[in-house]
């Protein structure tokens, strides 16, 4: 199952965590993949400047979703997007269901605290 941390830890780092995953599990016997992927890690973690955050947003209120996608410039590439889990225009989500994932990134764990706040801010239930 793809975790939290994997995807926070491949916006962070640039790495295709997932795709070394299933790299390694189609490895054949004694074939090693290990150094290379432990070398890309490091190189990935070494340059690491900023945090990254997640939360999943919960509606306060039913409401009706629409526009989230056209109202974040969502884009094709998923580590770029501000939201996922979006629920599909015209959906409605109950009360305290989840409403969407947010993202965040910036140059402490208070201001990248901050932006996730200031996403669910704007987007509202």
């Amino acid at each position: 199952r793809y975790t939290a941390s994997m995807e926070l830890l491949e916006r962070c780092w640039n790495v295709p965590l997932m795709a070394w995953h299933c790299q390694a599990c189609g490895a054949t016997k004694g074939e090693s993949l290990m150094g290379d992927l432990q070398q890309q890690l490091k190189q990935a973690r070494s340059q690491q400047t900023e945090i990254h955050g997640k939360a999943i947003l919960f509606a306060t209120n039913t409401c009706c979703v629409s526009g989230l996608d056209h109202q974040f410039q969502l884009t094709q590439f998923p580590w770029q997007s501000q939201l996922a889990d979006i629920p599909a225009p015209g959906n409605m989500v109950k009360t305290g269901h989840p409403m969407c994932t947010l993202f965040a990134q910036a140059d402490s764990v208070d201001d990248c605290f901050i932006q996730l706040v200031k996403t669910a801010n704007l987007i509202g239930t």
